[in-house]
């Protein structure tokens, strides 16, 4: 299956956040900031094809592998105006160029299940009872970017294939699903920005068409598609 049949807001027409200048709350300027999806292609090892090859045979994990089942990064949100390959830029323009979302490979899957435990500083254990599935019954496939935030699907037990939410702000839902599988979970990204960010995302001014200066902090407030 397309991305773009699982996900039809991909295809969506010169997308484009208006956003506000968190350095200039009273400002009432808008700017615009263009947006673009993108895909970071990489090779497909022996371990990564393995963690494929062991995912249950449920919607949620067949739609992942028609998602990044090919090892690419999957960059939702990016920055249209900013390369994502100038090395010209500073680490925290290169790291913004990738994406406000990113829809994580299967070679890094267990760097980012790694993260989340680290962030659970009682304990995995504490951090997961009571709740019908285990933190050894996860999956963590996407990420918010510049945040420890996460999504991730549970791959065995009564939950299996539900997606849930965490976020360090304690604001998680471990004890109700976010979606019930990555089509669903596509369709409230959508519905949601750019709320979902929680105001954690901010463009540069390079990301804007409309001159902010040099040092905007460019919050998105609303997603139009003008197109």
């Amino acid at each position: 299956m397309r991305r773009e049949d699982l996900f039809p807001w991909l295809d969506d027409a010169s997308p484009v956040f208006l956003c506000q200048n968190l350095k200039a709350p009273e400002s009432p300027t808008v700017y615009r900031v263009p947006i673009e999806h993108r895909a970071f292609a990489q090779d497909l090892d022996e371990a990564s094809a393995a963690r494929l090859a062991e995912l249950p045979p449920l919607a949620t994990f067949q739609q992942l592998k028609d998602m990044v089942g090919d090892n690419t990064l999957i960059g939702l949100f990016a920055p249209a105006l900013i390369p994502a390959d100038d090395a010209n830029l500073d680490l925290v323009k290169q790291q913004a160029a990738q994406g406000a979302i990113l829809l994580l490979p299967p070679s890094e899957w267990e760097e980012a299940r790694k993260q989340l435990a680290a962030w659970q500083f009682d304990g995995v254990e504490l951090a997961f009872q009571g709740l019908g599935y285990r933190f050894d019954d996860i999956l963590v496939f996407a990420t918010l970017n510049f945040s420890p935030d996460c999504w991730f699907a549970v791959l065995r037990g009564p939950m299996a294939g539900n997606v849930y939410w965490w976020s360090h702000d304690d604001d998680s839902g471990l004890d109700r699903p976010w979606a019930l599988d990555l089509r669903e979970w596509g369709q409230r990204i959508r519905e949601e920005v750019p709320d979902v960010f929680g105001d954690i995302i901010r463009y540069p001014a390079e990301a804007s068409p409309d001159g902010p200066p040099p040092d905007a902090e460019l919050s998105p407030d609303a997603y139009v598609t003008p197109g």
